[in-house]
């Protein structure tokens, strides 16, 4: 889940990268994901003391809708306090947003119209298990007694976001604050999933062990009926 706070943070962040870039040649820019099409997030990691009433557990969006460069997206989650929470985010790939960027950006392109921001390095990273090609935004800083360091991981095909992560430090003579929100993927339905669970490996052997017994219970029905019938012909 993205609050307020944490937007702030991104937009100045986006304001102070678009400071260090320089303009490129034009950009197409078309949305990468469709309609049922979702994304969970987990392992939260936040320092934020006025925030701590809404640190989502883990979070999910889906998406509910797409209209030309625009992604409607259907989020829900829950809270660690145990609350949950829903609400619709509309996204536009050509303007300032973390959630999701254009499909098959690559290395110098800016993020959207607006040239907030400049992709530093296209790679190859390994999500739950697959290996995707992925936009890889970075950007650290020291002004005056503000350091802060930003990092934004996106998947190439499709431009959703895999990881983030937003750290600031403010160091003063009579105190210093620490400021830090992160998140990362932890499943999806945009690409296969090789990563499986304990859970999941539990759940496989659950399910291979009922086919089993089902098929010995229909054999078992099966041979009973032809002995019955042997009889009857005798």
């Amino acid at each position: 889940m993205i609050n307020l706070k944490l937007l702030k943070y991104s937009c100045l962040v986006f304001m102070l990268l678009s400071c260090l870039v320089t303009p490129v040649t034009a950009t197409e820019y078309r949305v990468g994901v469709s309609v049922g099409q979702w994304i969970a997030y987990g392992n939260y990691d936040v320092i934020d003391s006025g925030d701590q009433g809404t640190i989502p557990a883990w979070s999910k969006l889906e998406v509910s809708a797409v209209s030309e460069q625009r992604v409607l997206f259907y989020a829900s989650g829950m809270y660690r306090n145990g609350s949950e929470f829903y609400y619709h985010a509309d996204r536009s790939i050509t303007a300032n947003n973390t959630l999701i960027i254009s499909a098959n950006l690559t290395q110098g392109d800016f993020i959207n119209l607006n040239q907030e921001a400049l992709i530093n390095s296209t790679e190859t990273r390994k999500y739950l298990g697959t290996e995707r090609i992925v936009n890889v935004i970075e950007h650290s800083e020291t002004i005056e007694e503000l350091t802060y360091s930003a990092l934004f991981v996106y998947d190439q095909i499709s431009g959703v976001l895999l990881e983030y992560k937003v750290e600031e430090t403010l160091s003063a003579e009579q105190m210093s604050t620490a400021y830090k929100y992160a998140y990362s993927i932890v499943d999806t339905n945009i690409f296969v999933v090789s990563d499986k669970t304990e859970a999941d490996y539990y759940w496989g052997i659950g399910i291979a062990l009922a086919v089993i017994v089902i098929v010995s219970l229909t054999t078992i029905m099966l041979l009973k009926k032809r002995a019955k019938n042997k009889n009857r012909r005798r």
